[in-house]
């Protein structure tokens, strides 16, 4: 399932929610993201009691801030990219509303 996340270039951060959805009234200072790259690895493993089995990740790369040295790589497996995609629909949903109450 593909979700769409809208994003705004300017947007002023009014608090951060952890992962609980706490939010905290003092956002710290982020980098910006200047470039994001993705693509998904499907590794096929061969196991002597089973046929055949495959494993997929996104691997993902963020570039923070204005250095190349500040690329941030991670992978994600299937449920791990499930919470983040929540999370980003939620933070998504508040903007809209923040939004629309202007």
């Amino acid at each position: 399932k593909r979700r769409k996340v809208k994003s705004s270039p300017r947007v002023r951060c009014v608090g951060m929610a952890d992962s609980a959805g706490n939010s905290s009234a003092q956002a710290p200072r982020l980098p910006a993201v200047r470039e994001f790259r993705w693509r998904v690895d499907v590794r096929a493993k061969a196991r002597e009691d089973t046929a055949n089995t495959t494993d997929a990740v996104a691997l993902v790369q963020l570039q923070l801030g204005q250095h190349p040295s500040s690329a941030l790589q991670f992978q994600l497996d299937c449920v791990q990219a499930d919470r983040v995609l929540a999370q980003l629909d939620e933070a998504n949903a508040q903007l809209a509303a923040l939004a629309q109450a202007k």
